[in-house]
């Protein structure tokens, strides 16, 4: 199976969601802004990289973990994909999305947008850092949601 966590820009939460869903950082502990950095795509995206899988890591079940940018339209874009996968022959049952933005609070939206559309790095990475501690607990939360819905089978 592939897990695909999707946010708005893929740089911030669905980055940190596919690094807890992959046991690859400690989630009873808030991350320090060097370990949020030291994350591979943390932070980084542009525009362009919007809609690209970004590979994460695997689970301990063997599950394939990625993020990506879905901007604001995230539905539409699954829809986009699931129907082009269908027409390619690729079941449904083999990758899900989970949305991340509902764990996103409002100093990671501001952050992230002065740090990655405005490249104003110096202002925003420090709050979308500050941010990500904030809701890191609320991230763990929807990552564990999901672990436990998956192996429920309760996934769409």
């Amino acid at each position: 199976m592939k897990i695909i966590y999707n946010c708005y820009g893929g740089s911030h939460s669905s980055v940190l969601s596919g690094y807890v869903h992959c046991g690859l950082i400690e989630k009873h502990k808030v991350p320090k802004a060097k370990t949020l950095l030291s994350l591979a795509f943390y932070d980084s995206q542009k525009a362009g990289d919007h809609g690209v899988l970004q590979f994460i890591g695997t689970d301990y079940r063997g599950n394939l973990v990625y993020s990506v940018g879905l901007e604001s339209e995230p539905e539409f874009s699954q829809k986009c994909v699931k129907n082009i996968a269908a027409v390619m022959g690729v079941n449904s049952d083999e990758y899900i999305f989970v949305n991340t933005m509902p764990a996103v609070n409002w100093h990671m939206r501001i952050g992230g947008f002065l740090s990655r559309a405005l490249g104003l790095k110096a202002v925003g990475r420090p709050l979308v850092i500050f941010g990500t501690q904030r809701a890191f607990f609320n991230i763990v939360n929807l990552v564990e949601q999901n672990i436990k819905e998956l192996e429920e089978g309760k996934q769409k």
